[in-house]
């Protein structure tokens, strides 16, 4: 598997977490826009990964951010 290929597979995994967990369905969303989204909070939030964002995440339930 590609690293691009890899990222798209892990932003899919992320979305299915939040719309399970929190119930927003982000599934629709255009990838282009939702990869930078979410690149930018890991910037914010000093993580490493999409994965470190998907723990903290689900962590986080309820707190506000």
């Amino acid at each position: 598997m590609q690293l691009a290929e890899l990222e798209v597979l892990q932003i899919q995994l992320l979305l299915e977490a939040v719309h399970r967990y929190y119930g927003f369905n982000c599934l629709h969303y255009a990838i282009g826009s939702i990869k930078h989204r979410i690149w930018n909070s890991i910037q914010r939030d000093k993580l490493a990964s999409i994965s470190q964002l998907q723990a903290k995440i689900c962590t986080n339930k309820g707190q506000e951010r």
